[in-house]
């Protein structure tokens, strides 16, 4: 990785889902922020004395904020993080262009009706764009350490009391002998949060520590192949 800080903008366009779009910033080490281009809803995981935490911002302002919080899969983590890995298989074709004032050497594979492109940039390492049949993911507008605007990173000075939305999830244990768990997920624009329940609760305890959260609750026994929204 040969910078300490980048933002810039992700989008993705795929044909099963449509398109998302957003502002992305990372600072070294662990810090990531996801915001819309409003900036006032999203999710900002920011490295502190106390660890990383996570903060959901809703209508610009913290919403609901979690220790040891993680962003999870999104896509501009792998693309910005991973940097030049070792593909099993050689590329069929290698070109480079100049796009956005930046040298991008793109490599492509195929086989047969299929095919996939990642784009690299060439002085930072970063996936700049991943490609298949189905969707295409691309980092746009980028800015690097000091062009990156440090008001991204800035938590919002308003706070939410007692914020409540997001769904949670009660789902019976494995064994199925009436005990659950249950999970708070809220989100706002691209980023949210995961909070865990007590385990092996019963279900009135487990309702009861979604109901103090959120009025949207999903419930799933062990034979059941879905939830059920209560």
């Amino acid at each position: 990785m040969h910078f300490d800080a980048v933002s810039g903008r992700y989008r993705r366009d795929d044909v099963r889902f449509g398109q998302f779009d957003y502002w992305f910033a990372f600072r070294h080490p662990t810090t990531w922020v996801f915001l819309d281009f409003a900036r006032a809803n999203g999710a900002m995981y920011l490295d502190e004395d106390r660890g990383r935490v996570g903060y959901l911002v809703v209508d610009g302002a913290i919403a609901a904020e979690q220790v040891g919080a993680s962003p999870g899969n999104q896509a501009p983590t792998s693309m910005v993080e991973r940097g030049w890995p070792a593909w099993e298989k050689a590329p069929d074709q290698v070109e480079q262009r100049v796009i956005e004032e930046r040298v991008i050497e793109l490599l492509r594979w195929e086989e047969g009706d299929r095919w996939a492109e990642v784009g690299y940039d060439v002085a930072t390492g970063l996936a700049v764009r991943i490609a298949s049949p189905t969707e295409t993911q691309r980092l746009t507008d980028l800015s690097f350490d000091r062009e990156v605007d440090a008001s991204l990173f800035a938590l919002p000075a308003r706070r939410i009391e007692a914020w409540r939305g997001g769904p949670a999830y009660v789902v019976e244990d494995m064994d199925g002998l009436g005990r659950f768990s249950p999970s708070w997920q809220p989100e706002s624009g691209p980023g949210g949060l995961y909070f865990n329940g007590p385990l092996d609760a019963s279900l009135d305890d487990a309702l009861a520590w979604a109901r103090a959260r959120t009025d949207r609750i999903l419930l799933r026994r062990t034979n059941d192949r879905s939830y059920t929204q209560l």
